[in-house]
């Protein structure tokens, strides 16, 4: 049987293996899984490749199956004392009921908090919630919803809770743009602006531009579908530079125009239909 996160990583497993899931056992049973790979949104690849492990475990140890301290200790290597990880595996198995990875799980999060002083547990709890964002040629980038929401359109959408998979795909902006776009959010979220003449901001913009007509017209286009006023202005602000940087002819180039302006407008006065007043 194959399977695919939603960051489009695929694995096989034996039917044997995937029935650990209650959710998948049903699916098959219910002859949903007859098209193809089944598809779990709701968990990324590295999440599901130890999901996997576990069950493939319990399926090939039988007798450890029924060893709480054997599974416990697989478990716990599995996790290895990474809170991210922990979380991503009660997330996983409680969507996709295995009510054993799920139990144990839990107990690796009291272990977690076993001992800990109130401000040590507020820091292991309030982990960053995670978007995903994928563009059109299929690349995904994980970044905190800080980030995220740095685009008024994602802010909103995650505001209307139109996105709870956590996966936000962005149609019109290619992965090579998009990973810019992501550098640029991050660096403001790190270290806000100070304020519309940030210095820093403007010479990081300029770097991740590096001088690349293409690169500055296709943040363009993405900045202005994400409603990412800040760095559409200074997008816009790269633009103006390469044109002042410029001869008339290459700035022609550039923006696909007559290298003779008044080509244009002859053409248009020709065209131009001509209209007579009637005479009173």
């Amino acid at each position: 049987m194959a399977f695919f996160s939603f960051d489009d990583i695929t694995f096989e497993v034996e039917e044997v293996v995937a029935k650990q899931s209650i959710t998948i056992k049903h699916t098959i049973e219910d002859s949903l899984a007859s098209r193809g790979p089944i598809l779990l949104p709701k968990v990324p690849g590295d999440i599901l490749a130890k999901v996997i492990e576990y069950c493939k475990h319990v399926v090939t140890q039988p007798l450890a199956s029924d060893n709480h301290v054997d599974l416990k200790a697989f478990v716990s290597k599995l996790v290895k004392d990474s809170k991210e990880t922990v979380f991503g595996l009660l997330v996983a198995a409680d969507y996709l009921n295995i009510n054993g990875l799920l139990s144990l799980a839990c107990e690796d999060v009291l272990d977690m908090i076993k001992h800990k002083d109130p401000e040590h547990m507020c820091r292991i709890f309030t982990s960053a919630v995670k978007v995903f964002l994928q563009s059109i040629d299929g690349k995904t980038f994980e970044v905190d919803e800080a980030v995220a929401k740095q685009s008024v359109m994602i802010e909103h959408l995650i505001k209307d809770k139109l996105t709870r998979t956590g996966l936000v795909i962005i149609p019109n902006v290619s992965g090579d743009v998009l990973a810019k776009i992501v550098d640029y959010c991050k660096c403001v979220v790190i270290k806000p602006p100070s304020g519309e003449n940030d210095v820093e901001l403007r010479a990081f913009v300029s770097e991740l531009v590096n001088d690349d007509e293409e690169t500055v017209f296709g943040l363009l286009v993405a900045v202005y579908y994400l409603d990412i006023k800040g760095l559409l202005s200074l997008a816009c602000e790269n633009v103006l530079d390469m044109i002042k940087r410029n001869d008339p002819a290459h700035i022609c180039r550039i923006f696909d125009i007559s290298a003779n302006p008044w080509a244009f407008n002859l053409v248009t006065v020709r065209e131009k239909p001509q209209t007579h007043k009637r005479g009173h």
